[in-house]
């Protein structure tokens, strides 16, 4: 019998130092996930820690977990700096799949908007996964798209891709 997907979201924040405070825009994320899909938990996983006005509001409505980088990208060497500029998304990627593949749950990227709960027959699934236009020069017009996964623990599409 296959295990469920948990009725637990996951975000992955701050993997890189945080200059700048916690913006209106992911607060209004993680509060309109807690308010549309009332899931038993919100998990924010972090490395360093935000800060600021909208941080402190919704911080106690969240389970914080403290998250180390993944150390192959974080010692990776780039070869171009316009695409190293961006390991702390790399980051977020590997971090975001080895969580769903050992705790299942949803996963969603910190700048998602909830406005319906997700149908509850996706619970019962192995994994879901979103699709988003392919870019320009691909051999086909869609793509998967990992800004929103579905996975329940263990998942084998899950194990595959990371």
């Amino acid at each position: 019998m296959t295990r469920p997907i948990p009725n637990i979201f996951h975000f992955v924040f701050g993997l890189r130092e945080q200059t700048e405070p916690f913006h209106l825009m992911y607060y209004l994320c993680l509060a309109s996930c807690l308010e549309v899909n009332q899931p038993e938990e919100v998990h924010f996983h972090y490395h360093n820690e935000p800060h600021g006005e909208w941080w402190e509001r919704i911080k106690p409505r969240l389970r914080l977990r403290r998250i180390d980088p993944e150390r192959f990208v974080a010692d990776y060497r780039y070869d171009d700096p316009t695409v190293a500029a961006f390991r702390y998304a790399h980051l977020a990627d590997f971090a975001r799949l080895r969580i769903l593949l050992e705790e299942g749950g949803i996963y969603a990227d910190i700048d998602s908007l909830f406005l319906r709960p997700l149908p509850t027959d996706w619970h019962s699934r192995q994994f879901v996964l979103g699709e988003e236009k392919a870019p320009a020069g691909a051999e086909d017009d869609r793509s998967l798209c990992n800004a929103w996964i579905a996975s329940a623990p263990g998942a084998e599409f899950c194990r595959y891709w990371l």
